[in-house]
């Protein structure tokens, strides 16, 4: 069942009694790829993306761990939103944003950058967010991102997802995929 794109979610240990013996109960869950969309950010995504951005998680997992002053925030967004090397998508699950997704073309390779909202962490998102993008992507483009060691959960997404790990520093991981 996990082979045709279902997630297991938990198991019940001895949770059912059938024939005289109890069983585990396995349950999984498949999100449809229906409910999801990217849209393209515009100007009036500024606010949004700022106080995601300052997310203590989000920020402990940036390698610039500070918090972003607004007048900082603005004028680095308005350069992205401007420049033909970044894209900056929003993800939306049945119409309710869930997090935000940047890509910068940096060396021939799309860098991803990524966050997810505080509410909907640990539910998939993540993953469905980069496979949407790269589906987006021309073939042969070549994706990486750079992972914090201690950022568990990113890495296990870029692992479950395909993409190459090599080490890039001592407490960073680099994560690469060409799109086929």
């Amino acid at each position: 069942i996990e082979e045709v794109g279902y997630k297991k979610e938990a198991t019940l240990k001895d949770h059912c009694l059938f024939h005289g013996e109890y069983k585990d109960v396995i349950i999984h869950s498949k999100i449809s790829t229906k409910e999801f969309h990217l849209k393209s950010v515009k100007e009036e995504d500024a606010k949004l993306l700022f106080e995601w951005a300052n997310d203590s998680l989000v920020r402990n997992n940036s390698f610039n761990s500070e918090s972003i002053k607004w007048e900082n925030h603005i004028k680095w967004f308005l350069n992205k939103l401007n420049s033909s090397d970044s894209i900056i998508f929003v993800l939306y699950h049945n119409f309710i944003h869930v997090g935000q997704i940047r890509l910068d073309l940096i060396d021939g390779y799309w860098e991803i950058d990524y966050s997810i909202v505080k509410e909907y962490r640990g539910k998939g998102f993540g993953e469905k967010m980069i496979q949407l993008v790269s589906e987006k992507l021309a073939k042969n483009s070549l994706l990486k991102a750079l992972v914090k060691k201690e950022n568990i959960a990113t890495f296990k997404i870029f692992k479950k997802l395909k993409f190459e790990e090599n080490i890039d520093k001592e407490s960073t991981l680099c994560y690469t995929l060409k799109i086929k």
